[in-house]
C-alpha cells in the first residue's frame, strides 16, 4: 500500500476534531493518559501547543481528508513523538507510513533533531510493529513494564 500524506500544522480551527478525536475511546484505548478531557482543558493545552516553537502538532491528510495526528516535542537534538490516527481510519494499515511521513518532516523542519522517542503502553501491540515497522528500536535500558521506550536516531 502506497500511502501519500500532507502534513500541515494544526491550527486552532482543528480544536474541535482535535478534540473529538483525542476523547474517541479507540483512541484513548491505548494512551499514557487515558481519561478524557474536558473542553476547557484541551482549549488550554492546544493553545500551548501552537505557541510553543518546540512543539509541532500535525495533522495528517490523505486523499482528501485527515488520517492522524502527530505531535513532536523538541528538546535539542531529540525530540518526543506522539501519535495517533484519527478513529475511522485505526487498523487500515496508516500508522508506519505516519511515522515515516513523521521522520521525512522532522528531517526538512527541524535537521538538528538526531533521535525521536516514543513511549507506548506495553500493551499496545499494534502500536508496537507500527514503529517497529517504521525503523523505531526498543531501548530495554529505558523502558519498564508498563511503558516501553523506542527511539528512532538519524543517519
Amino acid at each position: 500500500m502506497l500511502v501519500t500524506f500532507i502534513l500541515r500544522p494544526a491550527t486552532i480551527q482543528d480544536k474541535k476534531n482535535l478534540f473529538f478525536w483525542r476523547n474517541h475511546e479507540a483512541v484513548r484505548r491505548f494512551s499514557l493518559d487515558s481519561s478524557a478531557i474536558s473542553w476547557q482543558t484541551h482549549g488550554l493545552w492546544l493553545e500551548k501547543i501552537l505557541a510553543n516553537p518546540n512543539q509541532a502538532l500535525l495533522i495528517a491528510e490523505s486523499g482528501g481528508g485527515p488520517v492522524g495526528v502527530l505531535r513532536f516535542d523538541v528538546e535539542a537534538t531529540q525530540a518526543w513523538v506522539s501519535v495517533y490516527l484519527v478513529p475511522e481510519k485505526i487498523g487500515q494499515g496508516y500508522g508506519a507510513h505516519l511515522l515515516l511521513a513523521g521522520i521525512q518532516w522532522m528531517q526538512d523542519q527541524r535537521p538538528e533533531v538526531q533521535r525521536l522517542i516514543a513511549e507506548i503502553v506495553s500493551e499496545n501491540s499494534p502500536s508496537i510493529r507500527v514503529f517497529e515497522k517504521a525503523g523505531y528500536r526498543r531501548n530495554t535500558e529505558l523502558s519498564t513494564r508498563e511503558v516501553l521506550r523506542y527511539e528512532y536516531d538519524f543517519p
